[in-house]
């Protein structure tokens, strides 16, 4: 016989043992009051670190309008930038029409071994190159004729015709000016690091954040004035674009309680803006 019905039956229990029970079971909540409260304090001690760097930013843009970040890009109309194309385009003009090249400097010199800045001042810059059955993105040739093809992401993950590109653009690039290119280097610029084994081993990654943070650093610079005003304010432009409508940091000026974590990144990445300066 099967007795598991008489689980069903329990003895009344009185009252005053009910009450007992009741009280004794009530979860208590103050280990968590002190999560939040630790929470909290966190945060107010991030966003306090934040505002700090953000008004040394202020001083040394301050010439420009201060930090970017201080600025709504979301509307930002002047230029589209819904494409790739259109951030390639800005990027490319950038380096092609910097009087200093410190901006390709900062970029590119540990990927092609320079040591000179004036390799990449007013560099030879193409766009859509065509090459073979392919288009290049951006190709740079500096002053020693190294050449530097770029592969340009915002958002998608489609590496399929990276090698192929890269490939063609080492067979059949021809510049428009000057010698041929004697050694070629290859860039992905991306918005996240890929998984392994999901780009070529011959390029090198670059993420936009280090995009804005070198442009920040040559805006912050003491030699800053090198480059036209026109450039700079340009510069000055594609940083808050880049930060805000590719990084995505916008949400931290607008609400800054209500995402610590995007909060703490935008402090980690200025103050690498910071360290770049140096």
């Amino acid at each position: 016989m099967d007795w598991s019905f008489v689980e069903v039956f329990k003895a009344p229990v009185s009252t005053s043992v009910a009450k007992t029970r009741q009280v004794s079971e009530m979860p208590d909540w103050d280990s968590a009051d002190e999560i939040s409260d630790a929470l909290k304090n966190a945060a107010a001690q991030i966003q306090g670190r934040l505002e700090n760097t953000l008004a040394r930013w202020d001083t040394k843009l301050g010439k420009l309008g201060g930090d970017p970040q201080r600025h709504d890009w979301q509307h930002f109309r002047p230029l589209r930038l819904r494409r790739e194309e259109d951030w390639s385009d800005w990027l490319a003009h950038l380096l092609e029409s910097s009087k200093s090249g410190q901006l390709g400097y900062k970029l590119f010199r540990e990927i092609v071994g320079s040591k000179r800045q004036g390799d990449f001042s007013r560099p030879q810059v193409e766009r859509e190159v065509v090459v073979g059955k392919r288009r290049a993105d951006i190709v740079l040739v500096t002053g020693d004729r190294v050449g530097i093809d770029v592969e340009v992401k915002i958002g998608d993950r489609q590496f399929e015709k990276t090698s192929e590109t890269s490939a063609s653009v080492v067979n059949d690039f021809v510049p428009e000016r000057g010698p041929l290119v004697t050694v070629w280097r290859h860039v992905l610029l991306v918005l996240d690091d890929p998984k392994e084994g999901e780009v070529p081993d011959e390029h090198v990654k670059i993420k936009w954040a280090r995009v804005a943070s070198c442009i920040r650093s040559v805006l912050a610079g003491a030699d800053s004035d090198a480059e036209e005003i026109s450039w700079r304010v340009w510069a000055w432009s594609f940083i808050g674009c880049i930060e805000q409508k590719i990084l995505g940091f916008n949400a931290t000026m607008r609400e800054p309680a209500q995402s610590p974590s995007l909060a703490l990144r935008l402090l980690h990445h200025l103050e690498q803006g910071e360290e770049n300066d140096r």
